[in-house]
C-alpha cells in the first residue's frame, strides 16, 4: 500500500464564498479491457472510458411491448430504474453505491470514501480517499471525521462551514466541496486530502488531471474536471497538485 496526496488551490481573493468545488469526477476506466475504448473527446465519457449497456434494453419491434404500455411509459420506466442503480444504500460493510457504467462500488465510511472494482476480484485494486484540512494556504484547520448522509445518489459529510459532498452516476463519482462563508485570513484557499491506494498517481502536464495506474502502467482511475465558483456563479481559478504523502 501507498498514499499519496492531493492539494486543491484556488487563486481567488474575492468576497462571498459559495459552493466553492464542484464537479470533480471519477472517469476513464479500462478495467478488464485489453485496450482501452476511445471516445469523443467532447463526450461526458472521456478518453479511455468504458461505455457499458444498460440492463434494460429498449424493446425491438421483434420485441413489442405488452398491449396498452405505450413507449412514453416504458421510457419514463427505464429512467426511472436506472437513475435508481446509482443509489446508496446499506450493506454488511457500510453505505454502498454501485456504478455500472464505470465498473465502481464506493464505500462510504466515516470519515472518507473507498473505491474498488464493482466486478470481478475487489482486491485488484482499491482507492481511498479522506479529507483532513482546510482553509488559507498555511493557516489550515484540521478536519475530525464525520459521519455520512445519505439523499438518494448523494452523500453528504458535514464539516460547518464545510460540505463535502459526492453524486453517484453514470459519468462517474463526482465530488464536490460547498462553502457556506468567506475563511478568515488572505491568500489562496487550499482543501487537503490523504489518498491511500494500491495504485500509482501522476499528474497530467497541464495539473488538470491526475490519473492513477495498475503496476504494469495501466489506467485504472482518473481524476479531473476540477470547476470552481463563487456565491455569483463565477468561474475561478484552481488547479491540482500532487505531492508525496499528502494533497
Amino acid at each position: 500500500m501507498s498514499a499519496q496526496g492531493r492539494r486543491f488551490r484556488i487563486d481567488h481573493h474575492g468576497l462571498g464564498w459559495s459552493a466553492v468545488l464542484a464537479a470533480i469526477g471519477f472517469t476513464g476506466l479500462w478495467l478488464g479491457f485489453p485496450r482501452p475504448v476511445t471516445a469523443p473527446a467532447d463526450s461526458p465519457m472521456r478518453a479511455g472510458a468504458e461505455t457499458r449497456e444498460s440492463a434494460l434494453e429498449t424493446p425491438s419491434a421483434a420485441a413489442a411491448l405488452p398491449h396498452g404500455v405505450s413507449d412514453d411509459w416504458w421510457t419514463r420506466t427505464r429512467a426511472g430504474i436506472e437513475a435508481r442503480e446509482y443509489e446508496v444504500t446499506e450493506s454488511a460493510l457500510g453505505a454502498q453505491a454501485p456504478n455500472r457504467a464505470q465498473d465502481l462500488r464506493t464505500y462510504f465510511h466515516d470519515g472518507g470514501i473507498e473505491v474498488v472494482p464493482r466486478t470481478g476480484n475487489p482486491s485488484r485494486w482499491n482507492w481511498r480517499w479522506r479529507t483532513h484540512a482546510w482553509g488559507r494556504e498555511g493557516l489550515l484547520t484540521a478536519l475530525s471525521p464525520a459521519p455520512p448522509t445519505v439523499d438518494a445518489t448523494r452523500v453528504e459529510y458535514r464539516h460547518d462551514p464545510l460540505t463535502e459532498w459526492y453524486r453517484n452516476g453514470p459519468d462517474g463519482l463526482e465530488q464536490g466541496f460547498s462553502l457556506a462563508e468567506r475563511p478568515a485570513g488572505r491568500g489562496p484557499l487550499c482543501i487537503e486530502g490523504e489518498i491511500t491506494a494500491n495504485l500509482l498517481p501522476a499528474l497530467d502536464e497541464g495539473g488538470g488531471a491526475i490519473d492513477f495506474l495498475s503496476a504494469d502502467g495501466c489506467r485504472v482511475l482518473r481524476y479531473d474536471g476540477l470547476k470552481v465558483v463563487d456565491a455569483r456563479g463565477a468561474d475561478l481559478p484552481s488547479s491540482l497538485d500532487l505531492a508525496d504523502g499528502t494533497i
